[in-house]
């Protein structure tokens, strides 16, 4: 990651997770080297700021699911032009949302993640992340029981019909 970049990215994250969290900041570093991605819209506070078919595009995600987000309250674009309702998202929002679908992605539930969010806390995250993990490896050893169950049951049923 370029050192310039770094510095952008990390001036107001979200979370504070460029220690334990330094992924997301590799997915935003390899949307912001594209040049089409940093061409956001300058509002008078000096920010940019993208919009949703923007970040839509950027992060793979369908903007009917942006504006679920926002119903719910789980990503509430940063500003919205009052004459048009148009929804903007900042840097920050876009990180945020990396986050949210990594979570997502790990089948967290949107309202943990929302409470992760809202938290902006990096152990919080870990914590939920560590207790999914562990939900997904008793998965694992029960899938592999059955697996080995029935292995064994085909393996009787075949020896039964020679």
């Amino acid at each position: 990651m370029s050192s310039k970049a770094a510095k952008k990215v990390n001036t107001e994250p979200s979370f504070s997770v460029e220690s334990s969290f330094g992924l997301w900041y590799t997915d935003w570093d390899s949307i912001y080297h594209d040049t089409d991605a940093r061409r956001g819209d300058h509002m008078s506070d000096g920010k940019n700021y993208y919009s949703i078919g923007k970040v839509s595009t950027l992060c793979n995600v369908p903007i009917k699911t942006l504006r679920y987000y926002d119903k719910i309250g789980l990503l509430v674009p940063e500003y919205r032009k009052c004459d048009s309702n148009y929804r903007y998202y900042t840097q920050d929002q876009i990180l945020t949302l990396f986050i949210i679908r990594k979570l997502k992605h790990l089948g967290i539930p949107l309202k943990d993640i929302s409470q992760i969010v809202c938290k902006k806390n990096a152990s919080a995250m870990g914590a939920c992340i560590r207790e999914r993990l562990y939900e997904i490896s008793n998965a694992i050893d029960s899938l592999n029981n059955q697996y080995a169950e029935g292995q064994l049951l085909l393996e009787r049923l075949e020896k039964g019909h020679n």
